[in-house]
């Protein structure tokens, strides 16, 4: 494992936040789940360069999340020499149409993986092939003075540190949750 000595971010960006597109997709759907190859290259042991790659017909599902309603947190859990990490995370789709209420019925079902990128662009894995994340949908008509109608789903789960995943992202053509 290769460790920098000198973690330096003075005098560069470091937007907070995530961009609106959030890609998700149930492990089940998947052929390959590419991890981290650790090598002597600073970031190697939390880097996926490799691609995930899917079974005939699947694809990452495109899901819209309106602006600064989405974040996503991975905590310190466990005790002295036993430490990992907790996975919470939040995000919103507006509406209530057809193809989002099925996404929400059957997405609770599955462990899934699911990408952000930061607004700098750097996509962030949350969840793994053995231990996939949990999306639970929870829907409002919001009041007709006000508020946001549509899912808010909650994401939980587990992994060791942050991942940064550099592979592609092709979409599964028939499932893009839009506005």
């Amino acid at each position: 494992m290769y460790f920098i000595y000198k973690l330096d971010n003075q005098g560069k960006d470091s937007a907070p936040g995530i961009r609106s597109i959030v890609f998700v997709a149930p492990i089940s759907w998947f052929n390959t789940i590419a991890e981290p190859v650790e090598s002597a290259t600073a970031g190697s042991s939390v880097t996926i360069t490799g691609p995930h790659t899917f079974k005939a017909g699947y694809g990452w599902l495109q899901m819209y999340t309106t602006k600064d309603t989405q974040e996503f947190k991975l905590e310190p859990i466990g005790d002295e020499d036993s430490e990992s990490g907790k996975i919470t995370g939040e995000m919103f789709n507006p509406g209530d149409d057809a193809i989002k209420a099925e996404f929400a019925r059957h997405i609770k079902n599955h462990q899934c993986i699911v990408v952000t990128k930061s607004l700098e662009g750097r996509q962030l894995q949350w969840g793994t092939k053995e231990l996939g994340v949990k999306i639970a949908p929870s829907y409002t008509t919001a009041k007709v003075s006000g508020g946001k109608r549509g899912m808010t789903y909650a994401v939980s789960g587990y992994q060791l540190g942050l991942l940064i995943y550099e592979g592609a992202l092709p979409l599964k053509a028939d499932a893009v949750v839009t506005p």
